[in-house]
């Protein structure tokens, strides 16, 4: 990373996470209108509060009303479309956490549901909502989270929050499923290292386990089998980067281990249905949006 680009990602950062650059931050609007598709370089959470409106991802259209829960994944696009007096509380947080101090939450079943099988699960493009409606106890957590002064005050109100909103949501996955560690490892593995050249022989040495049995573990685990899984992965970080940064999409394309610039096309294409220079150009133009001003 340049100088230049450094200095970006510092504004960029404290535009969303406020000068003390903590990796939580939460906010409240109320929507009215139709406002610009956007993505960002990190995880949304978002509660609807009281009105109506609609959102737009590249999973479809869905009404939102009193008790809706949205979780957003680094590099998805998504879209308020329609609000009428439509009041949000928004709880973003840096996706680097996922990888470091909510790794752990790949162990518990609900809360990989809610942030990882949820967000992907038939092809929802990285965007998960659901009727919270029964979900209680939001707002002493919430105005903990937002009062929180330290990394950890804010990871620990944030890991109660999560683990409320994942009581609320409705997992398909079978009753009493648990995830394994292994897999979990695995799965920090390729987070870590996206730019190696992983193969599934190579994942399943790492793992100490036959390759045909890893793939079982592993789709049992994540619905996925792994190279699929990795796949996801990369084109989500890139994704974000598009979206996040100036860094020329060669660069992007050998960051997160597709260094092949034809073969990193296809698969990025694969994922979002648009090419990489689509998506960068589409994105730029609508997070500059006049009306995205303030979101």
């Amino acid at each position: 990373m340049t100088v230049r680009e450094a200095a970006q990602e510092t504004i960029r950062w404290r535009q969303t996470f406020g000068d003390r650059a903590l990796p939580v931050a939460v906010e409240e609007h109320t929507l009215n209108g139709t406002f610009a598709a956007h993505g960002h370089d990190f995880v949304e959470v978002v509660l609807v509060r009281t009105g109506r409106g609609a959102h737009r991802s590249f999973a479809g259209e869905v009404e939102l009303g009193e008790g809706a829960v949205l979780v957003i994944r680094p590099g998805a696009w998504h879209q308020y479309v329609g609000c009428e007096a439509l009041r949000v509380v928004n709880c973003c947080f840096a996706a680097h956490l996922l990888a470091k101090e909510l790794a752990w939450c790949r162990e518990d079943p609900a809360l990989e549901s809610l942030l990882w099988t949820g967000p992907f699960d038939v092809r929802r493009r990285g965007v998960l909502v659901y009727d919270g409606s029964s979900t209680s106890g939001l707002d002493a957590l919430l105005a903990s989270l937002a009062a929180a002064a330290s990394r950890a005050a804010q990871v620990g109100n944030l890991v109660c929050l999560l683990a409320e909103l994942a009581d609320g949501y409705q997992s398909p996955a079978e009753p009493g499923r648990t995830i394994d560690s292994t897999i979990a490892a695995c799965v920090s593995m390729l987070e870590g290292d996206l730019a190696r050249n992983w193969s599934l022989d190579d994942l399943a040495r790492q793992a100490a386990l036959d390759p045909s049995h890893l793939v079982r573990k592993f789709r049992r685990t994540t619905g996925l089998p792994p190279m699929a899984y990795l796949a996801r992965l990369r084109a989500e970080a890139a994704a974000a980067l598009l979206v996040g940064s100036k860094i020329p999409i060669g660069k992007i394309a050998e960051k997160v281990g597709w260094p092949d610039p034809n073969y990193f096309a296809r698969r990025f294409r694969a994922h979002f249905s648009v090419s990489a220079t689509e998506y960068r150009a589409e994105g730029k133009v609508l997070l500059n949006h006049e009306e995205h001003k303030g979101h």
